[in-house]
């Protein structure tokens, strides 16, 4: 049988450490931002030629196999409310987007808005719902802030859109909404000319902070009602990133290593 020197353990160790840290650095996330990633893998120092590579190997399929570890659960029906999308460090996911940072300010308590998930002809995102009505001489302003981020495509478009409104007199409303990247859109609802649904489209992106501000007041005798605002955004895919290019080369060079000590 082939020699087995301490500088051969030495390299092989190395390599398996660095494999072992890029798989880890692209399949295990944090479990919640802000939090450290903290996952512990070890190989008895006492191991030599063949056990050790078998073990790298061993190590790399167990961090494979928990590849989905940590990721926030699937969004669902809720409110602004402080046990939901109003709760401190809240996320969750809608397919390959992760919804994260929400944030809702206004007189109009966070417990009467409803949130609901929506996805659907390419489209993903949220529908809100809540009575934003006032009468003269009143206004109404509700601020809600979150961030979308893309898992393996990438965001390439956003849509807004209002529905159940209602205007009389100088009665007035609308939709401001401001994207990280720089897109704005706007539709309102009133006595002058006003669309009802926006969109945009922009370069792919992998993450974006959303912020709208709804908005509804009336004077001199007027009105103004909204019952919904929908958001979404499409996504498209992409090459898998260099990583895993990475990855896969290292695998098939862990084999070939530990194929070539089995024959020595």
């Amino acid at each position: 049988m082939g020699s087995y020197t301490c500088n051969s353990l030495k390299n092989d160790k190395l390599k398996a450490d660095s494999l072992a840290g890029q798989v880890l650095q692209r399949l295990v996330p944090a479990q919640q931002p802000g939090q450290r990633r903290e996952v512990m893998l070890w190989v008895d120092s006492k191991e030599r030629g063949t056990g050790y590579m078998k073990k790298s190997i061993l190590l790399v399929a167990i961090v494979l196999a928990f590849a989905g570890f940590g990721k926030a659960d699937t969004c669902a029906v809720g409110t602004f409310g402080a046990s939901s999308y109003g709760a401190p460090g809240f996320s969750c996911t809608i397919g390959d987007l992760t919804f994260s940072d929400f944030s809702y300010t206004s007189l109009l308590p966070g417990s009467s808005v409803i949130v609901t998930p929506t996805s659907g002809g390419g489209e993903t995102g949220f529908k809100f719902n809540a009575p934003w009505i006032v009468s003269d001489p009143n206004a109404l302003d509700s601020f809600i802030y979150y961030t979308v981020t893309a898992e393996s495509p990438v965001i390439t478009d956003l849509v807004l859109s209002i529905s159940g409104y209602g205007v009389s007199g100088n009665g007035f409303l609308s939709v401001t909404e401001n994207a990280s990247n720089g897109v704005d859109l706007y539709v309102c609802a009133g006595n002058i000319t006003c669309v009802q649904t926006a969109s945009a489209t922009f370069d792919p992106v992998a993450s974006l902070t959303i912020r709208k501000d709804i908005a509804v007041s009336a004077l001199f005798g007027g009105t103004a009602s909204l019952s919904e605002v929908t958001n979404t955004t499409s996504t498209s895919e992409v090459p898998e990133p260099a990583s895993l290019t990475l990855l896969g080369t290292g695998l098939l060079g862990l084999a070939g290593v530990l194929r070539r000590k089995l024959r020595a």
